[in-house]
């Protein structure tokens, strides 16, 4: 469960900006929209969060800031090497941040244990990295390191609550690498359950980045999983009546897996073999009692995508992970964005607490029958170029406000400044 992320000089970030997941004090959709964290003194966490803005606001950089730092964890100890640089990307439109650290910091909660875990980087160093951890409601620090550029030494506290043979995960960790990824790598149990939330818990969809196909062909080869593609299908109206996939072991003779590697349908399975994937959608004849089959991929671009993200949706909320997606309804009818948001907001099927967290410019949904006040966040470039992140519950609206119409009329700002062309002189 995601309780909040920031992250200070990344991209179109300067200062530091903070989006909470937290719920405010207000009653309304509280049991719908909310859910309790399980853990004492922490208020019930919202299920879903947009984030709404003018194009280059800052939205998207806000999901590349959680990508790098997930990828930074998951990769920096297995396949860094010393002097690879890291992928920071500081804000440039400053001579004060251009090499000044970018940092990052995400409070979630494992296995019934709330972590509050960051670090700051440059390119070529790790600057400093911490990790808090509260078992039993009151923090314990576990590690922090710190590096000084002018003694070229770091400086490292760990914790009597962390255990193991820290001198030596310390002197495996390179510059560029993180602690916490070096010392999972070297079978650390006691820091594996952080490792495995950026792992398993943790999903960004960003520009090149899709929710894994292949989680839906195969979920409806299987005579188990078949059912549920159909769900969603259906709920989505989509009509389509019946849906058959044909997995084969990939060979790139024949026809069938000529056009996979032509239409991007040749995927590696679990134990590494390559398969070549087609499916075929069945619709209902206009003028008899008969059906007819096609290509999937002869189907809407919005139905291809949608069908292609089914076995990521299903694996989200069965997992009760934090997914990020940018431009939610990208392809996609508003109505189909409503049943995804819906999806995460209803109890019934989100059993496990998961979280959808979504830029958007989709207006249908921005309105008190969909969403709280604190679900409902905006993103724009202030006068010194860089990104503010900030709710709209810090505008005091009413809980039956026309978020909507007032957002439009830049009541919360967040809104593109439309100009003029003239095309003929």
């Amino acid at each position: 469960m995601l309780i909040e992320f920031s992250v200070t000089n990344f991209r179109s970030f300067r200062e530091r900006q903070r989006l909470s997941l937290a719920a405010s004090a207000a009653k309304e959709h509280l049991n719908r929209n909310t859910f309790s964290s399980g853990i004492k003194n922490l208020p019930p966490l919202v299920r879903t969060a947009a984030i709404y803005g003018p194009n280059g606001g800052g939205k998207t950089n806000l999901l590349r800031a959680v990508h790098f730092m997930q990828q930074t964890v998951l990769t920096s100890a297995a396949t860094g090497q010393v002097g690879q640089t890291l992928s920071a990307k500081p804000f440039a439109l400053s001579r004060k941040t251009v090499r000044a650290p970018s940092e990052f910091e995400i409070h979630f909660i494992q296995d019934r244990i709330r972590y509050q875990y960051g670090f700051s980087c440059t390119e070529s160093q790790i600057v400093r990295e911490w990790l808090i951890a509260y078992p039993s409601g009151r923090p314990q620090q576990w590690f922090d390191r710190q590096y000084n550029a002018k003694t070229k030494k770091t400086a490292w506290s760990v914790g009597t609550k962390l255990k193991g043979p820290h001198k030596v995960w310390r002197a495996a960790t390179r510059p560029n690498a993180l602690f916490l990824s070096t010392a999972v790598q070297l079978n650390n149990e006691q820091l594996k359950p952080i490792f495995r939330w950026f792992q398993e818990k943790l999903t960004v969809v960003i520009p090149g980045i899709e929710l894994n196909p292949y989680l839906t062909f195969e979920l409806a080869s299987r005579e188990d999983g078949k059912p549920i593609v159909m769900q969603f299908l259906k709920a989505a109206d989509l009509e389509i009546s019946d849906i058959v996939v044909k997995r084969e072991p990939f060979n790139p003779t024949p026809q069938l897996g000529q056009q996979a590697v032509a239409q991007g349908q040749l995927f590696v399975t679990g134990s590494g073999a390559l398969e070549a994937i087609s499916a075929r959608t069945r619709h209902k004849s206009v003028d008899s009692d008969g059906y007819v089959d096609w290509d999937y991929t002869e189907d809407s671009n919005g139905t291809q995508k949608f069908f292609r993200s089914i076995g990521g949706w299903h694996k989200v909320i069965s997992n009760g992970s934090t997914v990020f997606v940018d431009e939610l309804e990208s392809s996609l009818h508003p109505k189909i964005v409503r049943f995804l948001i819906d999806l995460f907001q209803t109890s019934e099927n989100n059993i496990h607490n998961a979280q959808l967290v979504f830029t958007t410019h989709d207006m249908s949904v921005l309105n008190n029958e969909v969403f709280r006040r604190d679900q409902i966040w905006f993103a724009e470039r202030n006068k010194g170029q860089s990104t503010s992140l900030f709710a709209m519950s810090e505008f005091g609206p009413r809980k039956d406000e026309a978020f909507e119409k007032n957002y439009l009329r830049g009541r919360y700002g967040a809104l593109p400044i439309v100009g003029e062309v003239s095309l003929h002189g």
